[in-house]
């Protein structure tokens, strides 16, 4: 998924409409533009955790 827009978005509104947002950081990515595709994902990883985001890898991840 598109770091910059389909996954910034959707996890701020979450947080917004007072629900609970977590981010598998290593299941996004986006492209190459102003910044390079690894450094935007990193900025967008900064600025969700930073307003609340919980950050986790996928190894992290359990299907119940």
């Amino acid at each position: 998924m598109q770091s910059d827009f389909c996954v910034r978005a959707p996890a701020l509104a979450a947080l917004k409409r007072g629900h609970k947002s977590t981010l598998v950081q290593d299941a996004h990515a986006t492209y190459d533009d102003e910044f390079s595709a690894a450094e935007e994902s990193a900025r967008v990883d900064e600025e969700l955790s930073a307003a609340g985001v919980k950050l986790i890898g996928s190894e992290e991840v359990v299907f119940a």
